[in-house]
């Protein structure tokens, strides 16, 4: 394809070429050497389409003009889409992608400072309260812009008196989402938990409960936490 500018003169037979016509026609060229004066390699929708793998390490496929290079461009573009998106895109120019990191493994970009837009909340309560009866020991709220959430928490019960078994519910909106039944309580007994709740964007109440369900112990909470943390 010829390049985005014109002749400067237009000689006839019998025209005497001076030196500084043939200077003036040559720094033309030199001057329009630019990304401006060199023509595209879009010429049309099949031409902007054409792409060229670059093979691999030690199996390079070696481009033999500028046409080759963007070609092995254009494919190296339409790859980190490709796998960025978790699947296929159309063209290496497609702006229809997402950045999509798979379940299941730890990536860097899931360690990045911010990268899955996490929010972190912690609530805790302290002080020694006889739990005789269903009682909220922890109560946390959070609105959620994403779908799921990480829901840890940890109830130190001190038994004052013979035994006694408890059971610890988690509750969003005061209805129960998790039971964790029958903890045995001797003497000093620490019980942890680990949820994750997929309830989707909205906002919320969470709850750690806990109930004394057998034995003639009397139960004091001592210590108790809750955190949420929002997750893709």
């Amino acid at each position: 394809m010829p390049g985005n500018y014109t002749l400067r003169k237009t000689y006839v037979d019998g025209d005497i070429l001076s030196a500084s016509d043939y200077v003036a026609d040559h720094q033309q060229h030199i001057d329009n050497q630019t990304p401006q004066g060199t023509d595209d390699y879009s010429a049309n929708v099949t031409q902007m389409r054409t792409l060229t793998d670059t093979g691999s390490v030690n199996s390079e496929s070696l481009a033999t003009s500028l046409a080759g290079e963007l070609e092995r461009i254009r494919f190296v573009l339409k790859d980190i889409k490709t796998k960025m998106n978790g699947s296929a895109v159309l063209q290496w120019y497609d702006k229809s992608y997402a950045v999509v990191i798979p379940n299941g493994s730890v990536t860097a970009a899931k360690l990045a400072n911010g990268a899955t837009f996490i929010q972190s909340l912690q609530g805790t309560s302290s002080g020694s309260g006889a739990i005789t009866t269903p009682s909220n020991i922890v109560v946390l709220p959070i609105t959620m812009t994403r779908s799921r959430v990480r829901i840890k928490g940890f109830i130190n019960l001190q038994l004052v008196a013979a035994t006694a078994n408890v059971t610890i519910t988690l509750s969003r909106n005061g209805s129960t989402i998790a039971t964790y039944p029958d903890f045995v309580v001797a003497s000093d007994t620490g019980v942890g938990i680990d949820f994750v709740d997929a309830p989707g964007a909205g906002t919320y109440t969470y709850a750690l409960v806990a109930e004394k369900t057998a034995g003639a112990g009397a139960l004091n909470k001592v210590a108790a936490s809750l955190s949420l943390e929002e997750i893709a």
